[in-house]
């Protein structure tokens, strides 16, 4: 199974508006040529930001395969096999480590946004999460509990 991140239309959209009123203020006819350079730059920023929204939505997705859980960004691949993923959950931004001394204040979760925690045990230990915005949340969370069986399901109540 495949499941894409979700389409940002309205970062998009923006980029669109904002680089049509760039293009109309290059061509105006007696702008200051200061604000037509500026113009020139927003203009160019705003066609980046509308190619990494497209590229974005065509080149990142997450895999449910027997091996385990892919994660696929443009050409880097992420192979977490079922018995390292730990956790899964809403993602957490500014998450505070549990070693940290800082003041813990009660969590923020962002529910668009999936975590998955994983952890490989040694030789080649390592921690780590993969973060991701999916168009289908609730259908990529019901195939991940019907493979991760030993991981925690954060906030997400068992649907019979």
């Amino acid at each position: 199974m495949r499941f894409r991140a979700k389409f940002q239309g309205h970062q998009l959209a923006a980029a669109v508006v904002w680089l049509g009123v760039s293009c109309a203020w290059i061509h105006k006819p007696n702008a200051d040529p200061a604000i037509r350079g500026a113009y020139l730059v927003s203009g160019v920023l705003w066609l980046l930001i509308g190619i990494s929204c497209l590229a974005n939505y065509f080149f990142t997705w997450l895999e449910i395969d027997a091996v385990g859980l892919i994660q696929r960004r443009l050409w880097s691949v992420r192979v977490v096999p079922w018995n390292e993923v730990t956790r899964v959950g809403p993602w957490q931004p500014g998450k505070i480590p549990a070693n940290s001394r800082r003041q813990r204040s009660s969590p923020r979760y962002s529910a668009n946004w999936l975590s998955v925690d994983y952890a490989r045990a040694a030789p080649m230990s390592d921690r780590g999460e993969l973060v991701f915005h999916p168009a289908e949340r609730d259908a990529l969370v019901s195939a991940l509990r019907a493979h991760a069986s030993e991981a925690d399901f954060d906030l997400f109540p068992v649907k019979p």
